[in-house]
């Protein structure tokens, strides 16, 4: 596997296989390498992007799947402008130190310098000093061992929002190879970012020509509008459980993660204890439609996915919606599709709330979201075309997981000095 993943670089890469820590790596911490981390200031703005002559304030979106999004940010006020602080810098790490569990201690390298768009208090910008190459660094916070370190360190009473300290976060350990090798380490996965990128570009052009395609056949033909609680049978909150038991002992539940671009993702299962009245309350059928209900990404919200015939058995958790549909009326993979269309999209937008710097949508705005109706056969007509558009995404979404999966290989070995990198 190895192998091939090295040959996925260009040119090839030679290696050499070390069974420890190389003897001229050094053992260090994360307080070690750095230079400075610093702190934004929350000011009030606008949600939308900047203009001309404008300044801004990241977002926490803004760091997303180890990249940095400059566009998620908002327009600061104009008398909040004297009040700004921390602009992004190019060679630094932006560092969420406040978010859900799933995103805190989320990082991201900054290629370029912003100097219009600042930091809020939520966020950290990380700059190293001469013992370690800040992309290189960036890489090594991503890690399954650094996210490890962050899941153990993050407190908070609330089960939605987790914090990091400073302190705490710069006692991080690190396998530190020579600057030079940090440069060619970093240089090596940042080949394999631009595989990703290329591969996500095609994926999310399929994905918008699927919805064009959704809106194309679903709207402006004059079929009967409908709301979603018209035609609902079930619709319900998921689980609170507790997801602390073993895979042996309880049973599994899906979560936010776990609906990803439209279908459920059965990887990186939790297991919670339940009772047979719960399993028979929280369980998940085939066709059922569940929902994201919070999240701190606005695109994030409505997220659905429909649940596969052949799906093992899963409970599903507090933070999704579970949709079932009188079936002599409406076929579940048409709306799920009708709730991936722009039109829907935009009408769960407007239908969300804002808590806590989190984006809500609940049960009673959800029945109220209305859709075109077609009879069932239409429904099903439509249903077969859209099937085609989809498992083309899905197929351009396989290759981004596939390079994912990848660079999580090489950076395993990388980082922790099991593979070298020659000069």
């Amino acid at each position: 596997m190895l192998c091939e993943a090295l040959a996925t670089c260009k040119p090839p890469l030679q290696v050499e296989v070390a069974s420890c820590l190389p003897v001229d790596w050094d053992n260090a911490t994360l307080g070690d390498v750095v230079d400075t981390l610093a702190a934004g200031v929350s000011v009030n703005a606008d949600n939308r992007q900047i203009g001309e002559g404008e300044i801004g304030v990241l977002k926490t979106s803004c760091v997303s799947g180890g990249q940095f999004v400059a566009d998620e940010h908002k327009a600061v006020l104009a008398d909040e402008i004297d009040r700004v602080r921390t602009p992004v810098r190019a060679g630094s790490i932006i560092i969420s130190r406040m978010n859900t569990p799933a995103l805190v201690g989320a990082s991201a390298y900054v290629d370029e310098d912003h100097p219009h768009l600042f930091l809020p208090d939520r966020l950290w910008q990380l700059r190293t000093n001469e013992r370690a190459d800040c992309r290189w660094l960036s890489y090594s916070m991503q890690s399954a061992s650094f996210r490890c370190f962050i899941d153990d360190i993050a407190t908070g009473t609330s089960g939605s929002m987790k914090n990091i300290s400073k302190e705490r976060l710069l006692k991080a350990l690190l396998a530190l190879p020579p600057l030079d090798e940090q440069q060619r380490i970093a240089e090596v996965l940042r080949s394999v970012d631009v595989a990703i990128a290329a591969a996500q570009q095609a994926a999310d052009l399929s994905r918008a020509l699927q919805a064009s395609l959704i809106t194309a056949q679903c709207f402006g033909h004059g079929y009967e509008t409908v709301s979603l609680g018209d035609i609902l049978t079930d619709i319900r909150y998921g689980t609170s459980a507790k997801c602390d038991a073993s895979a042996a002992d309880g049973h599994p539940v899906l979560r936010i993660p776990n609906v990803v671009n439209g279908r459920v993702e059965l990887e990186d299962l939790k297991y919670a204890s339940a009772s047979d009245a719960d399993l028979q309350r929280f369980s998940l059928a085939a066709n059922d439609v569940v929902v994201v209900r919070t999240n701190g990404n606005p695109a994030y919200i409505g997220r659905s996915a429909l649940v596969a015939a052949d799906m093992m058995a899963c409970m599903f958790a507090s933070y999704l919606i579970r949709m079932r549909f009188d079936v002599n009326r409406a076929w579940s993979p048409y709306i799920y599709a009708t709730l991936n269309s722009q039109p829907v999209r935009e009408k769960l937008l407007k239908a969300a709330t804002t808590s806590a710097g989190n984006y809500n949508i609940n049960t009673v705005s959800l029945k109220g979201i209305t859709i075109p109706l077609p009879n069932l056969e239409t429904q099903h007509q439509i249903g077969e075309v859209i099937k085609m558009a989809t498992e083309a995404a899905s197929a351009c979404e396989n290759e981004v997981k596939t390079n994912q999966q990848v660079k999580a290989m090489l950076m395993s070995d990388l980082l922790s000095g099991r593979v070298r990198v020659p000069a």
